[in-house]
């Protein structure tokens, strides 16, 4: 996609950008955003500072649907609880041979630690990475128990299990960026609750937040203040407006005195347009990515996911600008109560999959954005265990937390197919909810990630990680080099 050649459209993108802004208390230059540090020289990506993204997939995903346990005829075993019970949900008979071909065609098999596992074939690129040690999969984590949507939505986002339903206080990827002394991306085009930090007159105060260490970034290459093309010929109404504004807004902050309440204002309007400026000159020497603005172009995920991730493609040239510390994303619609083979191989493929979406960012970035950048995935909750009569799963408790990149100690962390969910199945429906057991509260696999971004501030975005629930024998000491 071209930068917009409608001025209207960018006008009225660009107020959108400074309404949103100023709500977000930005234009005051109260955090991060408009400081006095060197940049780096145009056509220089190199990412120095470690950088978290964090996707969130709405909808609570059944994970297990992708990383499955072998077929087994081995009535005992987990490989066979699992496909007789989930025949339904991957839409093939409930008969050995089905069950079998399933698994044959469509996993390719991996083992890890003596776990035998299948990694779904649709999600080829994740595969690729696994084979270079770059995938881990944490079993077993959970956040809230609640089954409510928006109770577990409210927890994962801000990385507290015991907030209420009703609870708004700073999120965890906003504590993270602030005990890092950096900024939070909203690369899906508002923010979410995540990337809220706490508030600096009590930072220990989960309940309260700010906004100051947020930026909202829909289009990096429609962002700031509009201003005219140079170098063109005839020019329109909105670019003499424009040029106008410029040289009024110039004019005033040379003339107005330091103490006139409106010197703030034209101050502000001065950083605004050169930290603009700034990403404008930067990007001009990095082209879109041809292959992945194709895939924006053709794919149905692609205005959804494809924006975030050239967004942060964007964001990672301009690191230094923006101190990026933290990038929020979110990839939706993972509810699968029905159909659940057609709901989800799709998303999962256009996330996971061989020329699709991570794959195209991933080929995209420079050996130093490799190096510094850990994608953590993860949902609201997970699903259970055995299909229901819709062909889906239902609301679930454990799932997979997903942490891909090149300083992941890739593997698989936890009990990944614990015996207690073959005694599960094996019982009365009324009896028994069958779900992935919850046993590592999610403070402990996010505040590892927390400490590799930032030494030390694990203790400050999960203060009360120490007495959180964690799985027997759960070592996450290296899940991140």
């Amino acid at each position: 996609m071209k930068r917009r050649n409608d001025t209207i459209a960018s006008l009225n993108t660009r107020r959108d950008f400074l309404k949103r802004s100023l709500a977000l208390g930005l234009i005051a230059g109260t955090g991060t955003l408009f400081d006095s540090r060197p940049v780096l020289a145009a056509g220089n990506q190199n990412v120095t500072q470690r950088v978290l993204a964090n996707i969130f997939l709405g909808g609570g995903p059944d994970l297990r649907h992708a990383f499955v346990p072998p077929f087994s005829t081995v009535t005992t075993s987990v490989g066979y609880a699992y496909w007789k019970n989930k025949a339904t949900s991957h839409s093939i008979a409930n008969d050995n041979t089905s069950l079998n071909n399933r698994w044959t065609n469509d996993y390719f098999p991996v083992s890890s630690g003596g776990t035998q596992f299948g990694i779904l074939k649709r999600c080829g690129w994740l595969k690729t990475m696994w084979d270079q040690g770059n995938v881990a999969f944490v079993s077993n984590v959970f956040g809230s128990d609640s089954r409510d949507h928006d109770q577990a939505t409210t927890v994962m986002e801000l990385g507290d299990t015991t907030a209420p339903k009703s609870a708004f206080g700073s999120g965890w990827g906003g504590r993270l960026a602030y005990a890092a002394r950096g900024n939070v991306l909203a690369v899906s085009g508002y923010p979410r609750a995540f990337s809220y930090g706490p508030d600096p007159a009590a930072p220990n105060d989960l309940r309260r937040n700010s906004d100051q260490n947020v930026i909202i970034a829909s289009n990096m290459r429609d962002y700031g203040l509009y201003d005219a093309p140079r170098g063109t010929g005839n020019v329109g109404r909105n670019e003499r407006v424009a040029r106008a504004l410029r040289s009024y807004y110039a004019g005033k902050r040379a003339t107005v005195p330091d103490n006139s309440p409106y010197a703030r204002f034209f101050d502000t309007e001065e950083k605004l347009r050169n930290f603009g400026d700034q990403i404008d000159a930067r990007l001009a020497s990095f082209p879109e990515p041809e292959d992945l603005q194709t895939w924006i172009e053709n794919s149905p995920y692609g205005w959804y996911l494809g924006m975030q991730l050239r967004n942060l493609h964007d964001a990672l040239a301009c690191s230094d600008i923006v101190n990026l510390r933290v990038a929020s994303m979110e990839f939706n619609g993972w509810d699968s109560h029905d159909n659940q083979r057609n709901e989800i191989e799709d998303k999962l493929e256009a996330l996971f999959g061989t020329g699709q979406g991570l794959d195209l960012l991933y080929r995209n970035l420079s050996a130093s954005a490799q190096q510094n950048l850990v994608f953590v995935l993860d949902g609201e909750f997970g699903r259970q265990i055995r299909s229901n009569g819709g062909n889906g799963t239902d609301h679930g408790e454990g799932n997979y937390i997903i942490l891909i990149g090149n300083p992941v100690n890739g593997g698989v962390y936890g009990t990944m197919f614990p015996q207690r969910e073959v005694d599960v199945l094996a019982q009365p429906n009324r009896y028994y909810n069958p779900d992935i057991q919850g046993l590592t509260a999610i403070d402990h696999v996010f505040g590892r990630a927390c400490d590799w971004v930032s030494a030390g501030s694990r203790s400050a975005v999960f203060p009360q990680f120490a007495g959180k629930p964690i799985e027997t024998g759960l070592n996450l000491t290296g899940l991140l080099a």
